[in-house]
């Protein structure tokens, strides 16, 4: 038998960038705002596209999430519809 982590893989809608600080509300309409814009190297076009989504304003930025072993990382970011 192996151990495996419990990996939980979530999007959300974001909300708002307070610093380095995201607000996001999840698909059951509850608020999320203990996740940081991503600061890892490998992850620095996702950190760009969430600034640049969000600052246009046109289109709904959506964020995946994934949490495991009780740390939580924005891995993905995508544009959903327009606002």
């Amino acid at each position: 038998m192996v151990d495996a982590p419990i990996v939980k893989r979530v999007e959300y809608t974001l909300l708002n960038i307070d610093d380095e600080q995201l607000e996001l509300l999840s698909a059951q309409g509850e608020m999320k705002s203990d996740v940081n814009i991503p600061s890892e190297d490998h992850l620095k076009d996702v950190a760009d596209m969430i600034k640049r989504v969000f600052e246009e304003g046109k289109k709904e930025c959506l964020i995946t999430v994934l949490a495991t072993m009780g740390k939580e990382l924005v891995i993905e970011c995508r544009e959903g519809q327009e606002v």
